[in-house]
């Protein structure tokens, strides 16, 4: 370990000093108009904001409330991110964070961090993840605080050397696909409750 002047603390000796912009690039979001029908679907283009995450625990994410529409998407500044894309919200609140598990976008309360070939998602995101309350401290603004894509992409971190980030993404993507399955059981499971509970309930369905 030495002792590292900018971070104030001891890193590994054989670490690197980066910031959150060398790990990928920081995508912002965007809001198609809403005045416009053609612009959403029922079955389109997963759209995530941050009350989506709000309303769940889960580490990866697929859909959220509302899609919206190819058309919506060209007419807006929202961008379609790429699958295993790490989604963090920096506004309105800062500080939920997922995993893309298909391809997507968002609204403007997020700046996502699409990985370079360096650094896999599970490297980005449980280092984000452990840098949040930092990040909580960089919003600004007087309605809602916001951090803004330049402020993120300059938070400094130590990095590893390439090879542990690749092994440590290996061990993690492992654990990761288990934890997915996990997720997606428990959404067929309570999809199912949803489902049958009514029909329990005013006796179209009896438990034998």
């Amino acid at each position: 370990m030495v002792w590292n002047e900018q971070l104030k603390r001891e890193v590994p000796e054989m670490w690197k000093m980066g910031t959150i912009g060398d790990l990928g690039e920081i995508v912002s979001g965007g809001t198609p108009s809403t005045t416009n029908a053609s612009y959403w679907s029922s079955h389109g283009i997963a759209w995530i904001t941050p009350k989506d995450l709000s309303v769940t625990s889960n580490k990866y994410i697929r859909h959220g409330e509302h899609d919206i529409s190819e058309t919506g998407l060209r007419n807006s500044s929202a961008q379609l991110m790429p699958r295993k894309s790490v989604l963090l919200s920096t506004r309105a609140p800062i500080g939920y964070i997922a995993v893309a598990d298909c391809d997507l976008c968002t609204n403007q309360g997020f700046k996502s961090i699409v990985p370079n070939k360096s650094f896999g998602s599970e490297f980005i995101y449980y280092t984000v993840s452990a840098m949040i309350p930092f990040v909580k401290t960089l919003g600004v603004g007087s309605t809602f605080a916001e951090v803004s894509k330049s402020s993120l992409s300059s938070v400094q971190l130590p990095i590893p050397p390439l090879h542990i980030c690749g092994r440590f993404d290996e061990v993690a993507s492992s654990i990761g696909n288990e934890r997915l399955t996990c997720e997606l059981e428990i959404e067929n499971l309570v999809e199912l409750r949803d489902t049958l509970l009514p029909l329990l309930m005013n006796g179209q369905v009896v438990v034998e």
